[in-house]
């Protein structure tokens, strides 16, 4: 019989589900994306191709992680998004061309300016 933490390793990564090897700057993005969605879990220690590499879960990083979540300001998340078209943004994330509704908009504002180019409204 699978467990739970087995059957979340075969079905991967997807909107509801993240795996992250280690505590970083990318976590808290991961905890507001699913604030600002549908919500989810997040696997810590787990390697974005389902393998399992472990962490240290003593009192020093169940306390740091603690203290990560405490700092996050309602500024941190953002505006909910919001699917301007939910049949063809569940379609998309169906067939795994997208992970998580509502992050591409950021995503392209970010490669835009890191690149030069004017700003792009939505």
């Amino acid at each position: 019989m699978k467990s739970k933490i087995d059957e979340l390793l075969a079905a991967g990564e997807g909107y509801h589900l993240e795996f992250k090897e280690a505590l970083d700057k990318t976590f808290l993005e991961e905890v507001c994306a699913f604030a600002n969605s549908g919500g989810g879990k997040i696997l810590i220690g787990v390697r974005d191709d389902g393998i399992i590499k472990g962490c240290v879960t003593d009192n020093r990083n169940r306390s740091s992680l603690q203290d990560i979540l405490r700092e996050l300001q309602p500024e941190d998340f953002g505006r909910k998004s919001v699917a301007r078209n939910p049949l063809i943004s569940s379609l998309l994330q169906r067939i795994n061309f997208i992970e998580k509704v509502g992050t591409g908009i950021n995503r392209i504002r970010d490669a835009v300016r890191i690149n030069g180019k004017s700003t792009v409204d939505f």
